[in-house]
């Protein structure tokens, strides 16, 4: 889609409906949300948050910069200290599923800045979980096939793997239990 259509669209459900509205970019799926389209997404009053990512740095720091005091900004970009210090005000954490108290305890650093803790809470338990991911995205696609596993190791249920995502767990529920002992969420 075009910045206009997706403007169109968000203008259609804010006349349609007064509720507020969350605009998720996933520039990876084929439309790049540019900062002239958040500029527009102003005058939307029911807009009131970004699920934000963008193909470069630089552009999702542009994007915290000039939009955090609009719209509630979601990093969803894995730069979460960043994100907060440019005033990003929430977090996509896998981890939170099955550590909720770990993702407490980062929430609390990032918001006391204290921000080599949480940096180093992010080498520690999310860029494992993501070397993982991406190992296991060269057999199928999507998160939840990883998220459901790391469920299963704390002892709670994870579902069956939505299609058309082949049940690739068997072969890494080891790797998952591996990295969960490691980064210390189970022992």
């Amino acid at each position: 889609p075009t910045d206009d259509d997706m403007f169109d669209w968000m203008q259609a459900a804010a006349d349609a409906a007064d509720i507020a509205q969350v605009l998720y970019t996933t520039y990876w799926t084929g439309y790049s949300t540019t900062l002239e389209m958040f500029e527009r997404l102003t005058k939307i009053d029911q807009v009131v948050a970004i699920k934000w990512s963008a193909p470069d740095a630089f552009l999702f720091e542009q994007g915290l910069r000039h939009f955090a005091k609009h719209f509630l900004i979601v990093d969803n970009q894995c730069d979460f200290v960043k994100s907060h210090m440019y005033g990003g005000r929430s977090v996509n954490l896998h981890a939170c599923n099955y550590a909720p108290k770990w993702g407490q305890k980062f929430w609390e650093l990032l918001e006391s800045h204290q921000y080599f803790d949480a940096q180093h809470e992010v080498a520690r338990v999310v860029s494992p979980y993501y070397d993982l991911f991406f190992e296991m995205y060269k057999e199928t696609s999507g998160e939840g096939t990883l998220d459901k596993l790391c469920l299963e190791q704390i002892g709670l249920e994870g579902g069956p793997v939505r299609p058309p995502q082949r049940d690739i767990r068997e072969k890494y529920r080891p790797k998952v239990r591996e990295m969960l002992v490691k980064n210390g969420v189970i022992s």
